[in-house]
Formats: structure tokens, sequence, C-alpha cells
């Protein structure tokens, strides 16, 4: 098994342990006094913070890659991207990055 299935493996079974280790009924104070038990707060709030840690730990977008200086022909009115000093294959690399 790979470490990363291991260490899942333990935080589930720790997880089990400590809600299953805490049922009984406590006052819980949301806009008002109810009566919840810890197990069902506790995992609440576990899962918030697994929503919470996905949403932060998603990998960002990335930016639409434009060319950084562009030249002017005076042919055409378009502008087009500078001519670089890379060779043709360095480029098609960057752009599979």
């Amino acid at each position: 098994m790979r470490p990363k299935t291991i260490v899942l493996l333990i935080l589930t079974v720790l997880l089990t342990i400590i809600l299953m280790k805490n049922t009984e009924e406590v006052t819980f104070w949301v806009f008002g006094n109810y009566n919840i038990s810890k197990l069902a707060i506790l995992a609440i709030f576990f899962l918030i913070g697994v929503i919470v840690g996905l949403l932060l730990g998603r990998p960002r977008r990335k930016k639409d890659q434009h060319p950084s200086s562009y030249t002017v022909n005076s042919d055409s009115p378009i502008l087009t991207p500078a001519p670089t000093s890379i060779s043709q294959e360095d480029e098609e690399y960057l752009r599979n990055d």
C-alpha cells in the first residue's frame, strides 16, 4: 500500500474513535440554545473543515498566455507578437507547461 493510503486509513480510524467516544448531548448556541450530541457537532465542523481545505488547496487557474511585447507591422494595423530569440522546440515545450 502507498503511504498516502496508510495515512488516510489511520486518520479515518482515529476520527471514528474520537466521534464514537463523544456521543453525549450538549447545549450548543447558534441563534438560540439547542441540545445536540457532540457527535453531530464534531462531524459538522469536520466536514466544514474538509470543504474549506479543498477550496483553499485547489490549483489556481492559469491566466491566458499572451506575449509580453508586440510589434506593429507597417503593412497592417494588426499587432503581432514580437519575435523571440528562443527555438521552436523551446516554444513548444513552454506551451505544454
